[in-house]
């Protein structure tokens, strides 16, 4: 990028493009784009030594701004939709990892998936089924299929792991 008087206004030298997959995590995305970045950068350089580089104007219209983040961020917030919950899960993963409560304990939440995207009469944040497959929560529209967990002073586990060891309730509600 050039750079100019304005914070990340400059004309781009190259741009790429990745698909991000309704699974992949932020870290996930984080290691393509440093593959795709390497690359970028050495077939800009090229192109600079050819003399065929060309600036792309960026569309300031289309600016957003990202928030530093901190540890709060991660709060799961049950009344959202479930692919809001799934996708703050996403994107906080590795860091700095979505959490809930569960009986007071402070719960990592690590993998999910939607389950469905429809209306249902349960309480955000219920556990409706707690099996080896995962635990599935009621969203305040939709549900999510929790995987994978960690607790305070523990080890990231899956569901079925920490149920062999634990029980877990269906009607129990995530969030106190």
């Amino acid at each position: 990028m050039y750079t100019d008087a304005g914070m990340d206004t400059g004309d781009m030298l190259l741009k790429a493009e990745i698909e991000i997959p309704e699974d992949m995590t932020a870290g996930e995305l984080y290691s393509k784009l440093a593959q795709l970045g390497a690359q970028v950068l050495k077939d800009t350089v090229k192109k600079i030594e050819d003399g065929t580089l060309q600036r792309i104007p960026q569309p300031h219209d289309q600016a957003t701004y990202a928030p530093i983040m901190d540890k709060s961020v991660g709060c799961i917030d049950w009344s959202k939709p479930a692919r809001a919950v799934h996708n703050l899960v996403r994107g906080t993963n590795p860091w700095p990892v979505a959490f809930t409560y569960y009986k007071g304990q402070k719960m990592k939440v690590w993998v999910t998936s939607v389950l469905n995207e429809e209306n249902h009469n349960s309480t955000p944040g219920a556990i409706l089924k707690a099996g080896k497959e995962g635990l599935v929560v009621a969203c305040g529209v939709g549900m999510i299929l929790i995987k994978e967990v960690q607790f305070e002073s523990s080890r990231r586990m899956t569901i079925e792991e920490y149920i062999c060891g634990h029980r877990m309730d269906e009607g129990e509600i995530l969030g106190q």
